[in-house]
């Protein structure tokens, strides 16, 4: 996984976001070329739709809620405005799959994100509030199948369960073209 310290970082200057209408705290990244993707890509296990939109996310819907009854929402605030968030793409790609019982199995194809504010925010609040927020890995979700949210991934362990595999640069530059 290589990260050029020349590449742009990937949106610009970020501020609190809050809680969205989910719950779930995200960082937009409206700004991210992704509009020279193809719209569909076929992999050997799945064809897949880019994303409307991307977001790296800090904190999921069910630990925000956790959270939310042990730290008060400014706190956060202060936890996320003591780091410096700046976000640079790695060239590593993988594919998730994830089966839940009752709807179609899901897919999401996903960048991952050199971003070590996203696990410093989360030790910050963890120590802060006494509860566990497990490192997790910092990724942007480009294309899914099967639902319109993504994966969720709230650990590294649950990377590591829902990695179907990685896909090699190759692979990638033959479905996106350069990246």
């Amino acid at each position: 996984m290589r990260t050029d310290p020349s590449d742009p970082p990937i949106g610009g200057t970020f501020q609190w976001p809050g809680r969205n209408t989910r719950g779930s705290v995200i960082l937009s990244l409206k700004e991210t070329r992704v509009g020279e993707f193809p719209d569909r890509i076929t992999l050997p296990e799945v064809e897949l739709v880019r994303k409307s939109e991307l977001h790296l996310t800090l904190l999921s819907t069910r630990e925000a809620g956790q959270l939310a009854s042990r730290l008060p929402e400014a706190d956060w605030q202060a936890a996320f405005e003591a780091e410096e968030w700046e976000m640079r793409f790695l060239d590593a790609f993988d594919l998730l799959q994830e089966e839940r019982p009752a709807e179609p199995t899901r897919f999401s194809v996903i960048r991952r994100v050199h971003c070590p504010s996203l696990n410093a925010f989360r030790q910050r609040l963890t120590q802060a509030a006494g509860f566990d927020l497990p490192e997790t890995l910092a990724h942007v979700t480009l294309y899914i199948a099967g639902n319109t949210r993504g994966i969720g991934l709230a650990s590294l362990a649950e990377h590591e369960r829902r990695r179907l595999r990685s896909l090699p640069a190759d692979e990638v530059r033959g479905l996106l073209g350069p990246i």
